[in-house]
């Protein structure tokens, strides 16, 4: 529910609805944060990708990690620098990385209306957008399930779950494949349209 209304702003509820009140304090807190200027951070995080894109080339994470801790990010404020090693990990796609900066920085970036979001990311938009209009699931449920599962991992493993929505690869065709985002998004939606089916049949006519 949070993730849908912070993602949301300007969703609206039925006053009648039972999210109405979630949504009514969700909009209050918001309404309390102010922006930070974010108008340095876009130009100096550009600056650092260019000096460093040939590590994209090779996909080394390592070396990503590595040479981001060994950058100059030279900011005013905190939450300034915190916000372009996001931008930064985002320009790599190494949403894993993103998230777990904004996790750890949790407290800062909940302060500031144009960092909330960084929380609640979106990732994989376009593909999430795909298989969910194709399989009639809603956007914000699978980002939720990624985010719950794999925090943005798409190379994600342990014990018998791998990918993005941690499925298990003993129930999934081509295992394999579950670390290909694409793929991983489209067995969930095929699972989860599966899930709702089921529940249709089981409630009473």
């Amino acid at each position: 529910m949070f993730h849908y209304f912070i993602t949301n702003p300007t969703a609206t509820v039925d006053k009648d609805n039972s999210l109405a009140f979630t949504n009514f304090l969700v909009q209050h807190y918001l309404s309390d944060l102010y922006p930070f200027d974010d108008s340095n951070i876009v130009k100096s995080t550009s600056l650092e990708y260019e000096k460093l894109k040939n590590f994209l080339s090779i996909q080394d994470r390592d070396l990503v990690e590595l040479e981001i801790k060994n950058s100059h990010f030279y900011y005013k404020t905190e939450i300034e620098t915190t916000c372009a090693v996001n931008n930064f990990y985002e320009s790599f796609a190494l949403y894993d990385l993103a998230y777990q900066n904004a996790k750890r920085n949790a407290s800062l970036f909940s302060r500031f209306r144009n960092s909330i979001s960084l929380l609640f990311p979106r990732y994989y938009r376009d593909l999430i957008q795909k298989y969910a209009l194709q399989y009639g699931i809603a956007e914000d449920i699978l980002n939720t399930l990624i985010l719950l599962s794999s925090e943005w991992n798409s190379n994600y493993e342990k014990e018998n779950k791998m990918g993005l929505f941690a499925l298990d690869f003993r129930n999934t065709p081509e295992p394999s494949q579950l670390k290909n985002p694409e793929f991983s998004i489209e067995i969930a939606c095929q699972k989860l349209k599966k899930f709702k089916k089921n529940i249709r049949e089981l409630l009473p006519a």
